[in-house]
């Protein structure tokens, strides 16, 4: 009941000063989840998976804008501090600490993620958030979406050489907004269509081994909405100095057969030094729609050939605002 107030509210927020020149808009985001294992002894467990207070707001109206969230579930850090300058409609300047861009996956807010999770080659594809800055071009309405940014390293452990990062992206069809959730309240009914491609290059943290190794990653993402159904789709090669190959990639779809009601399911690979496999099924009821999401979710995953697969199921509840 608390929940769905808060959600109720959500729709109206609280904007402090003038959106048109200074205000501040406080939001949270809180992920809680119990998941069991589905095994001869299984194993529930009660997790806060996100607790994320933030504050968003504008100093010059919208040429001036601002985000800054903390996690507090957990360890307790800084996730982003950032301050976004458009002095044009069709130009963006970000600096400060966010989420390197580095696929469709990784600029979708996590409130609007389908799943508990990135899926796991992303999660091996990405660089997590780090301190740089970007220059955004968004002509053409909003439909070629082109980025390049330098970021410190200083995320990556002991890293401390920068890195570059390049991504550019094309509505062919339509617009596909940065929005896994929801596909029968698309901003407008037609269909549409979306591909992306990135590189970076730079010192990454490898994780299988946990070194910091000089690296050249190359990525393709694509999506697609037609009528009450999305699809998307991404995948990745990294090269790195030492001559190890990583190689991922995602495929998932859904639908909406009523307005509050979504059906998904998502295949991922992810090749490095052994071969993972996952499946994931999900249900997400949304009677507040993002803002208080339920999601049923099941996970096949084979993380090597030589090791049994596990499963597992979990019911996650979110509430944003």
């Amino acid at each position: 009941m608390i929940l769905a107030l808060f959600a109720a509210w959500a729709a109206d927020p609280l904007v402090l000063g003038d959106p048109n020149g200074v205000s501040v808009k406080p939001g949270l985001l809180l992920n809680a989840r119990v998941t069991s294992t589905l095994t001869d002894e299984p194993d529930l467990a009660l997790q806060v998976q996100r607790f994320r207070p933030n504050l968003r707001g504008t100093i010059l109206g919208q040429k001036a804008r601002f985000f800054a969230q903390a996690e507090l579930a957990g360890t307790i850090s800084m996730l982003d501090a950032v301050v976004q300058l458009q002095p044009v409609p069709w130009f963006e300047v970000w600096a400060g600490r966010f989420l390197v861009p580095s696929s469709r996956a990784q600029l979708t807010p996590v409130p609007k993620l389908q799943y508990h999770a990135f899926a796991p080659s992303t999660v091996s594809e990405h660089r997590t958030r780090d301190v740089g800055v970007q220059l955004r071009a968004i002509p053409a309405e909003g439909r070629l979406d082109a980025r390049i940014g330098v970021f410190s390293g200083l995320s990556d452990a002991d890293t401390s050489r920068p890195f570059l990062f390049s991504r550019v992206s094309f509505d062919v069809v339509g617009k596909v907004p940065l929005d896994e959730t929801q596909v029968i309240n698309a901003p407008d009914g037609d269909p549409g269509f979306s591909i992306g491609a990135a590189a970076s290059y730079g010192d990454d943290l490898r994780r299988t081994d946990e070194a910091i190794v000089l690296a050249r990653m190359v990525a393709a993402d694509a999506a697609l909405r037609v009528w009450h159904i999305r699809v998307q789709t991404e995948g990745f090669a990294r090269n790195w100095d030492d001559g190890q190959t990583d190689l991922g990639a995602y495929l998932q779809a859904s639908v909406a057969p009523i307005d509050v009601l979504e059906v998904g399911s998502r295949f991922d690979m992810l090749e490095s030094t052994t071969s993972q496999w996952t499946m994931q099924g999900l249900v997400a009821w949304y009677p507040k729609g993002d803002n208080l999401r339920t999601t049923l979710q099941y996970t096949w995953q084979q993380p090597d050939t030589k090791q049994p697969a596990s499963q597992s199921v979990a019911i996650q509840q979110q509430l944003w605002f």
